[in-house]
């Protein structure tokens, strides 16, 4: 009995989700993943840049998507390491852009790089995605600071074994 209480609080205690620096916003239902890593996950640019501003922390965004299983999966297991967690915890906001939400913006904004106007956020994100940091892969991961200026090289889908990488990454972001 008390093993099975000491496991518990155990498991509550490592899963508990830090209290975010700044609001997040709402985020839609489907956004479940969130508290199950432990982190405070924001999903709109202008909410992390603002949050940025006012912590002083770098952004740590991620493009992504939900049509690919294996582009998930391989994140979350980057993110259950726990130096991972530490470091972005302490050190980062950490923002996550879909490039195929399909929610509409509530006004067409731009045009995309097939000259078509942008109509949902995910078209949104995936178009900052080509622009800024030229590129089309997800995941993709790039520390950037509220201004949208990158800090490190973008680094693209790892293996679980090589989660080292990404630790490297998060670490020179704060030597930037």
């Amino acid at each position: 009995m008390y093993r099975f209480l000491f496991l518990w609080l155990l498991l509550a205690a490592c899963t508990t989700v830090p209290q975010p620096t700044c609001d997040a916003g709402e985020a839609p239902a489907f956004y479940t993943i969130d508290e199950d890593l432990g982190y405070v996950i924001y999903h709109d640019l202008k909410t992390a840049q603002a949050c940025s501003r006012t912590s002083g922390k770098p952004i740590l965004l991620m493009f992504t998507c939900w049509a690919c299983m294996g582009n998930r999966a391989g994140a979350e297991s980057l993110y259950t390491h726990q130096k991972v967690r530490t470091l972005i915890n302490e050190n980062y906001i950490l923002l996550w852009l879909y490039v195929d939400d399909k929610r509409l913006l509530p006004h067409p904004s731009g045009t995309q790089l097939n000259g078509q106007p942008i109509t949902t956020i995910g078209h949104q994100n995936l178009t900052l995605e080509m622009t800024r940091f030229d590129n089309n892969s997800q995941p993709l991961y790039v520390l950037v600071d509220a201004d949208l200026n990158a800090l490190s090289a973008p680094l693209g889908y790892l293996p679980k074994k090589e989660h080292y990488r990404f630790v490297d990454l998060l670490e020179q972001g704060l030597k930037e």
